[in-house]
């Protein structure tokens, strides 16, 4: 009978295949391997979704190259909570990273044409910073030893809706274009390049005020910033193409409230070409 999991507690997680402690002479013919069929996947505050593939795990527990490819689908990847640094400093997702450590970690998996297929109604957030759903595949080489620097990535995974926190304002993915992540070999697995294009409308009056009221407050908001039918809407395009990382740390600075930053970055990413937010306006009355 098949085994059940704290990750898999509704689904049969199918194994076979032994994985000595220790390197042998020679390569077993009958790697670990697991295997999930339509799976559902709970990992309590990271991922709850479905999951189907298979998984390989060759050479030794302590030397383990890992293959295969796992396929997720009608789920929600929540990734961890970004925390604001000292003022004044750009926020560096490379702090997802364990602690830095003078002794390597006693297992350093390899991964060998590891895929990940991410299917359809699949979301990825990080609240309150963007909501995205999106679709692709991702290949993955390299060994973890303790960093992702010896990781590398391969692969797009296209956005196909989604809204972004920014500026004090909610933009969302333009239509009638494609949008994309792209994981290149040449660049960090923990820095892809970001081509999207986001849009809002504003109106002609400071709606925006609504937004700086105390939360709680009864105070009654003054009505004649209130948009109405005869107040002129302006579209507000921002496209952006560069550093995933540069856009995460400005996206950080802007939802506390720090837009002054934030230009700061862009103006400063855009003069070393790595980070572009370029944006236009367009009357619609």
């Amino acid at each position: 009978r098949p085994p059940r999991s704290t990750l898999f507690p509704y689904t049969p997680l199918f194994r076979s295949g032994i994985l000595p402690l220790y390197p042998g002479p020679e390569p077993t013919d009958d790697p670990l391997t697991f295997s999930v069929a339509q799976g559902e996947l709970d990992v309590e505050g990271l991922y709850r979704g479905r999951v189907d593939g298979q998984v390989q795990i060759a050479g030794s527990a302590l030397r383990p190259t890992i293959s295969g490819r796992l396929g997720v689908e009608d789920g929600r990847l929540t990734l961890p909570r970004l925390e604001r640094q000292e003022q004044g400093e750009l926020l560096n997702v490379e702090a997802w990273e364990p602690p830095p450590s003078d002794a390597p970690p006693p297992v350093r998996p390899r991964f060998e044409n590891f895929a990940l297929f991410v299917g359809e109604n699949f979301r990825a957030e990080l609240e309150p910073l963007f909501n995205f759903r999106v679709q692709g595949e991702i290949v993955t080489n390299g060994r973890y030893d303790g960093t992702f620097d010896r990781l590398r990535a391969d692969g797009a995974i296209e956005i196909e809706r989604g809204r972004v926190n920014a500026l004090s304002n909610l933009f969302f993915i333009a239509p009638g274009r494609d949008h994309f992540v792209r994981f290149d070999p040449d660049r960090s697995v923990l820095d892809p390049a970001i081509d999207i294009e986001l849009a809002t409308l504003i109106y002609e009056n400071d709606a925006n005020r609504l937004r700086q009221r105390e939360p709680g407050s009864n105070e009654l908001p003054d009505l004649s910033i209130i948009p109405n039918r005869r107040s002129r809407q302006i579209l507000v395009n921002l496209g952006v193409d560069g550093s995933a990382q540069e856009l995460l740390a400005a996206l950080q600075a802007s939802n506390a409230g720090d837009d002054e930053a934030l230009l700061d970055a862009v103006t400063l990413t855009r003069d070393r070409k790595s980070t572009r937010l370029n944006s236009s306006h367009q009357i619609i009355s």
